[in-house]
């Protein structure tokens, strides 16, 4: 009997929680919902927990390590909720936002020993001050003075974050640079806060001229002199060696360094925020302001495309990355390291590619130099696609590309070499691809509403893929509405007067 009763407390107890959480739920406010279900992996990777079960990481020799699907993956599916390894503030953001979650200051907090940064709250101070800002604390001034850019900021804060001890204990796994990690059929989780798996993200050293080399050892060096000024090595460490001696672990530490120097350029991320007139939906004078950087383990893994498959933006100094069309199984999975293809002109973007990371970029959007969106816009006299403005169009029977222009001549009327089916370009449904993706706009950019938006959007895309190829008019409204409804309910974001 007594077993009963206490079976009886438990279940009535188990029915009061359940109770409690519905009611928590209710009080949730709908943008609140929203949010949730956007900052949520519906199934996260046993490997790779910030990420989707459905993305796979691959190593090719020549290629690197690259994402793929692992499984078709929907328009509007979160790939990707994340936290930097490291993570820097731009020296003029101090005064304004937190050193340690990036969120803005309402009322300053200032360290106990410095006055060159500020906190948003007691929790954030008490973790900085466990963790990193012991060691930094008055570094940020001659860092700031420096005139360098945010990379050596990084590097600092990787090593005090994870302090000499740890560091040192993991000598033998950083005597040699895994450019495989995370690729192979290894158990080990790929965690996004993990010193190893930094230290084994790509590094261009052969790629670098004797200048970069040069100019990165110093700055490696003046680190070094700061971290060793500032008590890293310990209180006792200027007396037990001379100033011209290094012991075996400030030469080890110093190493590590100039390896970070030359890794973080080609691996960092901007963190960012929203800075418009009007919150509850997009308007023209929205700008995005960078807050400062950070390095993502996970999402540094993927390569670059002027036409990327997903679109990112930040909440604190997270990331979330979000699908933004509809990603086959087996295909890679691109981020954009720069300028996409409708910002953008092609020699733009891959200038700029190869200064920052030392690549010609050969996307498709390169390959067939793409133009941006006001050339297209140009080229239609309008932001309407006409019958007669397509130059190419899929096969009705089998979705293979065809080219509308042989010659001189425009054909309406074409014929497929691989299954000879005939296509009749005045057949194509422009009318309903732009009603649909004025749609998605409207439910996404205007009205915040999420779930409704993306449906939108991918019956926008399927209708697309059926017919068209890219690049689009209508396709590039659909993709920038999901970017844009993103900063507006996930993102961090700074209201401010102007002309709406």
């Amino acid at each position: 009997m007594k077993d009963i009763e206490e079976s009886k407390v438990k279940v009535k107890e188990g029915i009061d929680n359940e109770n409690e959480d519905d009611l928590k739920d209710l009080k949730k406010t709908s943008s609140e919902l929203q949010k949730e279900s956007i900052l949520t992996v519906t199934s996260p990777s046993t490997k790779f927990p910030a990420a989707s079960s459905a993305v796979r990481v691959r190593y090719q020799k020549g290629r690197g390590r690259f994402v793929v699907a692992a499984e078709d993956i929907p328009v509007g599916t979160t790939l990707v909720v994340e936290q930097p390894v490291t993570w820097a503030l731009h020296p003029d953001r101090f005064g304004s936002h937190c050193q340690h979650c990036l969120g803005q200051v309402k009322a300053v907090l200032p360290c106990p020993s410095c006055c060159g940064v500020s906190f948003c709250s007691l929790p954030c101070r008490g973790a900085a001050l466990a963790s990193y800002h012991g060691v930094e604390c008055g570094l940020n001034d001659v860092l700031s003075a420096s005139g360098l850019n945010i990379y050596p900021s990084l590097t600092i804060r990787l090593m005090t974050k994870f302090g000499l001890d740890h560091i040192w204990e993991l000598r033998e796994k950083l005597s040699s640079h895994n450019d495989q990690a995370g690729a192979t059929e290894e158990i080990e989780k790929y965690n996004s806060d993990d010193f190893q798996k930094a230290f084994n993200l790509v590094c261009h050293e052969d790629k670098m001229d004797e200048e970069d080399h040069l100019l990165r050892t110093f700055v490696s060096i003046f680190l070094f002199k700061l971290l060793k000024f500032n008590n890293f090595f310990g209180n006792a460490a200027y007396e037990e060696t001379r100033e011209d001696e290094l012991s075996e672990k400030e030469l080890f530490i110093a190493t590590i360094i100039l390896h970070f120097t030359n890794t973080f350029p080609q691996n960092v991320h901007d963190i960012a925020l929203l800075q418009t007139p009007e919150s509850k939906r997009w308007v023209n004078a929205a700008q995005i302001k960078s807050l400062g950087a950070g390095v993502f383990l996970t999402s540094a893994l993927f390569n670059h495309s002027c036409d990327p498959s997903f679109m990112r933006c930040n909440f604190g100094k997270g990331m979330v990355s979000v699908a933004n069309r509809h990603i086959k199984a087996g295909e890679e999975i691109s981020e954009c390291y720069g300028q996409m293809y409708y910002s953008k002109g092609r020699e733009h973007r891959r200038t700029e590619l190869e200064r920052h990371y030392k690549f010609e970029c050969c996307c498709l959007a390169c390959l067939e130099d793409w133009p941006t969106i006001k050339d297209l816009q140009y080229a239609t006299g309008g932001s309407e696609t006409k019958h007669q403005d397509l130059l190419r169009v899929r096969c009705r029977g089998c979705g293979q590309q065809l080219e509308r222009r042989k010659g001189l001549k425009v054909a309406s009327k074409l014929t497929c070499l691989v299954c000879g089916q005939e296509t009749e370009v005045q057949g194509v449904p422009l009318e309903a691809i732009r009603e649909k993706s004025l749609k998605s706009e409207r439910l996404l950019s205007q009205q915040l509403e999420w779930a409704q938006g993306i449906v939108a959007a991918k019956e926008c895309q399927e209708l697309f893929d059926q017919h068209l190829v890219a690049p689009s008019i209508d396709l590039y409204t659909c993709q920038i509405s999901i970017w844009r409804a993103l900063w507006l309910i996930v993102g961090n974001r700074k209201l401010v007067r102007g002309i709406l």
